[in-house]
């Protein structure tokens, strides 16, 4: 492709190993490896939330020309106190001469210990089409039969499946996935794991997350993330007290990625973030992306709400053991 710098093209197949296998999982940032996105088993949702609607946009590597631009739309709904989950992910990613649709619909199980202490498990359909444009192609006349760009001409399709486990708790939650299960022995599957933190501060009033997540790309090096967020309740807006809540935080990776992320809800049931990544030392060559993503929770708590929620069933719980104590 004689209208790409070689070594701009080179980076940026390096950095985005989708670019050649462009029937890849969408790659978000580090912020959404613990979400229903990547792990079926999120669809049973959590105390928390009762059904999730959300919307992404990302950007990736902006200063390349054909960089890889996303969309995703994502829903899942818990069903049966929370016992099953059903969702589905719709996504679609342009990358240079590249595209790809990816459709997803999922069905998740949940053991439930107790109102704040699940544990489950998620499966999912994958099925995918990709294609190319020839027309934006510029090719020499010797690569006209080249199998690598004729082959999509007239469009690919695949079908795959995706397993995942989910433990949920007040404190602490971690869960791993493996997409693409089909190509598990030909090293070209995707895996994904988390483990979070969830502790209250500033007299219970606000909440900090440490998060960390582990990402296997198809041929290419392992990423781990390290990041941290901070979630402020009860701002004061032109001398209101409300419920809005923001969120902050920043994430490292192992790859020399920096992340920042703020977030904002908007309305009470509906969360506006924005996330901007460096493409840590190939940054002046490829440049930063932007990832800009609207969640709509049918039923929202705040940290707050959820905590003292906890803390009455907590409560409750304990009287009801001194009670059967004295009774024996």
């Amino acid at each position: 492709m004689k209208s790409c710098n070689k070594k701009y093209l080179f980076l940026f197949l390096l950095m985005h190993p989708a670019a050649v296998f462009s029937q890849e999982m969408p790659v978000l940032s580090p912020g959404f490896t613990n979400s229903f996105l990547y792990n079926p088993a999120l669809a049973a949702g959590t105390y928390k939330t009762t059904g999730t609607v959300l919307l992404v946009h990302k950007s990736t590597f902006t200063q390349v020309a054909g960089h890889p631009v996303s969309t995703v739309l994502s829903a899942s709904l818990p069903l049966k106190n929370h016992k099953i989950g059903l969702g589905a992910n719709l996504f679609h990613e342009k990358i240079n001469v590249f595209q790809t649709t990816y459709f997803s619909p999922a069905f998740a199980y949940s053991l439930n210990f107790n109102k704040y202490k699940t544990l489950a498990f998620g499966l999912s359909t994958d099925l995918y089409y990709t294609d190319i444009d020839l027309r934006k192609v510029n090719y020499d006349r010797a690569e006209i039969n080249d199998p690598e760009l004729s082959g999509y001409s007239d469009g690919k399709y695949y079908l795959d499946f995706s397993l995942g486990i989910n433990y949920y708790s007040r404190i602490i939650s971690f869960g791993a996935t493996v997409n693409r299960v089909v190509q598990l022995f030909k090293n070209n599957c995707y895996y994904s794991a988390y483990a979070r933190l969830s502790l209250p501060v500033a007299q219970e009033r606000d909440v900090i997350e440490p998060l960390l997540t582990y990402r296997q790309l198809p041929f290419s090096r392992p990423v781990g993330n390290l990041g941290l967020t901070y979630s402020y309740k009860n701002i004061n807006r032109f001398g209101f007290r409300t419920d809005g809540l923001i969120t902050g935080g920043v994430f490292v990776s192992t790859n020399m990625q920096l992340g920042f992320m703020a977030g904002f809800k908007v309305l009470k049931r509906v969360q506006l973030t924005y996330n901007y990544e460096t493409s840590g030392k190939y940054q002046h060559y490829v440049g930063p992306s932007h990832e800009i993503s609207l969640v709509l929770n049918i039923i929202d708590l705040s940290p707050m709400e959820w905590y003292n929620e906890y803390l009455k069933w907590y409560r409750h719980k304990n009287r009801i053991g001194k009670r059967l104590f004295k009774t024996n």
